[in-house]
Order: structure tokens, then sequence, then C-alpha cells
């Protein structure tokens, strides 16, 4: 009988250690379909620099988030003025770089803000992809999880209006990494196929206004599944990602789109906005076909609403953290304003939620920790002890944290 309890009791741990990484496989720009929610629990809330399970340094510098598969953890950067572009490796357990590979490139104007190595990479546990782009080539670099580059693919210049560069991030479905490049030239976005990065699908789009969203999915294993991205042209559309066919558009913004679009309650939410504040989100209705408008939408807001920064859905709130230091949180389904506060500070990472606390990281290094619900509470200021643009992710039962020079791991208690 005790042979029998122990053997059960290595399954059940198996089982659950399984379902538990598959959870916590962050493939892309903020986690599992980009909502920010991780299931981790037993994360510190206040720490100090010796709580850290490891610190490395990374060379260069880039402000792309990590992604993470299993026990490995992938993030981009860049050295000599953007000339030379950087896709690498971690081990999630120790810190100890796996892989480096390094990609020769033009150098280009960028903002000051910005970084020549800014989209986050994406996986399917089989290859990752990196994204680079520059004013000569815009490159989806294909490598296997050992860092042997299989394939690339060049989309052409990224024409930038003021030379800001690049700050959109693919991310994966199924079989294909699904691009967005809103820009000054030719935008489009494109289905490519992971193991070959042979483009599946391209549609282009009659935007000339660069716009740095992340897509997000809708219903991915379902008979009918959408991909949601923005563009000043198209404000907030659905195209079918097996495909790339347009299924609906709504036409509501006045102004670039920067953040990325968030869904939940059967509506999908994007945010406009310009000079470094956000001016118009809308909730649109997600099953719908064709041109919608203004009136289409259940509610929108027109202030006190973040530029760079994604919104995140929490139950039925959504909390808008905006770079300036100021949170708004509404109610999901009606646009209800719960609170509005001042947190301080400038932002450009944004938010996550993890064990049902807000975590997000200033610009100057300093990682707010802010309770869910309808009460505002500040829970712990953390300082990460150098800036910091990119939004953490989870490995495991650890927090992963991109400064401007070190990766950081806090490991759940």
């Amino acid at each position: 009988m005790k042979s029998l309890l122990s053997f059960l009791g290595l399954i059940t741990a198996f089982v659950f250690t399984a379902s538990h990484a598959d959870a916590e496989n962050w493939n892309r720009f903020r986690g599992p379909n980009g909502t920010g929610i991780s299931e981790l629990t037993g994360l510190p809330v206040e720490w100090n620099e010796s709580d850290y399970d490891w610190k490395v340094e990374i060379p260069g510098l880039g402000h792309s988030s990590p992604c993470t598969w299993e026990n490995m953890i992938f993030v981009s950067s860049s050295l000599d003025d953007g000339t030379k572009r950087l896709a690498l490796a971690y081990d999630a357990d120790t810190g100890k770089q796996l892989w480096q590979n390094e990609v020769v490139f033009e150098t280009n104007d960028k903002h000051a803000l910005n970084s020549f190595a800014s989209a986050t990479p994406t996986t399917d546990g089989k290859h990752v992809a990196f994204l680079f782009a520059g004013s000569e080539q815009t490159l989806l670099i294909g490598y296997d999880l050992a860092g042997k580059e299989v394939w690339r693919t060049d989309f052409g210049p990224f024409v930038c209006q003021h030379g800001h560069g690049c700050g959109t991030s693919p991310i994966t479905y199924k079989d294909l990494a699904i691009l967005s490049i809103q820009h000054s030239g030719p935008s489009f976005v494109a289905g490519v196929e992971l193991a070959t990065g042979k483009i599946r699908w391209k549609n282009e789009r009659e935007t000339r206004l660069t716009g740095h969203c992340t897509p997000t999915l809708i219903g991915a294993d379902s008979d009918a599944p959408q991909v949601i991205y923005t563009n000043t042209d198209d404000g907030i559309a659905s195209l079918d990602p097996r495909n790339g066919d347009l299924i609906w558009r709504a036409k509501v913004f006045t102004a670039r789109a920067v953040n990325s679009p968030v869904v939940g309650e059967g509506f999908a939410f994007a945010i406009c906005g310009g000079g470094g504040r956000g001016k118009y989100i809308g909730a649109i209705p997600v099953h719908q076909k064709g041109e919608l408008t203004f009136e289409d939408a259940a509610w929108s807001l027109d202030q006190n609403l973040p530029y760079v920064l994604t919104p995140l859905i929490v139950g039925e709130n959504m909390y808008l953290w905006g770079d300036n230091g100021v949170l708004l949180c509404v109610k999901v389904k009606t646009g209800e304003v719960v609170y509005l506060e001042r947190i301080g500070g400038i932002f450009s990472a944004s938010p996550v939620c993890i064990d049902g606390k807000i975590y997000c990281a200033s610009r100057d290094g300093e990682m707010v920790v802010v309770a869910t619900g309808d009460k505002f509470q500040v829970l712990a200021r953390n300082q990460l002890g150098e800036g910091c643009h990119a939004t953490p992710a989870i490995s495991g039962d650890r927090m992963i944290v991109r400064g401007f020079k070190h990766l950081f791991a806090l490991k759940a208690k």
C-alpha cells in the first residue's frame, strides 16, 4: 500500500507540475494571449537585492520583454548602435546563457525611449521567432531551441514617419507567427510558418501611420478564431488567423495605435493617442462582421488613458495604468469608473497580474505592486537599481524581469 501511495503521489506531482508548466509558458509579449495574468502563487510582494534567485548581465541594450518556454528564456538585445542585433536564450533555473546569435544590421534612427531590440520573441516550443526592424530591412528570424538559425524572412524597410523605430512583437497562433507591421511604408498583417519562414498569408492594409500594437487572439481553438490588431486607418480590426481574411473593423481611431488590444466579456478594447497620452478607448463587440463605427462601441472613454502601456483586465475590472503614473480602474462591461489614483513615476512597461496583485515597473526601475479589486492600495515599491522599459514574464515559479543591464529572477516562496 505504501508503494502504491508513493507511486500515486509521484503521478499527482507530475500531473500538477506538467499542467503548471504548460500554464506558465509565456510564449509571447505579456504571456498567454497577452492577458498579462499568471497562475503563479507565493511571489514576494516586497523584496531586496538578496532575494533574487539569480541576476545576470545582458549584453547590449534592448527593451524587449522576455518570453519563456519550460525552463528557457528568450530575449533580444543590440550592440554598437544597432549594427549588431542579438537573439539570446537563458536557462531559467540558473540564469546561464544557453546561446547567443548575432544578426548584422544597419543602424537607423529611433526614439530616445525606444531601442534597436524592442520586439518580444514568440515561440511554439519547437521554434522561436525574433523580429528586428530597420530602415533597410525588417527581418523575422526563426531558430530552433538549440539556437540554430532555421530561416529568415525579410519584409523590406521599416519606414517610420519620425524615425522612432519599431515596437511591435510577433505572436504565435498554432504553427504560425502572426506579425503586424503598421508603418509609413506598405503596411500588413501576415501569418508566417514557424517551422519554415514561409508566408502563408499576408493582408496588406492602407494605413501609412506607424503603430506598434502587438495582436491578440479570440477563440484560438474554436471554429471561428479571430486575431485582433489596431492601426490608425482600420481602428480596431479582426482577421481570420487561418487565412488573413478581414472579419470586421471599427474605424474609431483618430490617432496612432501604440499599445496593444485586449479582450474580455465579449469585447475587444484598444487605445489610440498621441503626445504621450491616450485619447480614446472603445469597447467593440467581437461577434460582428463588416464595417463598424463609433455607434457600435458599447462604451468609450477619452481621458486618463495610457499611450504606451497595454490595459490589464482582471475579473470584472480593467486597469488602465498611465504612462504618467496615474491608474484608472473601470468596469469592463460598462466603463464605469471605479477609481482614479496617482501612483507617481513615469512608465513604459505594461502591468501584469500575479497571484491577484498587479506588478508594473517604472522607467526608473521602481517595481510598484498594487492590489486588485475596487479599492486602490499600493502594496509595495521595490527598487531594481536600474532602468526598465520591459514587461515581466513568468517561467515556472519565477518572475523574470528585464532591466537595462540585467535579467532578474524572483522566485515564489
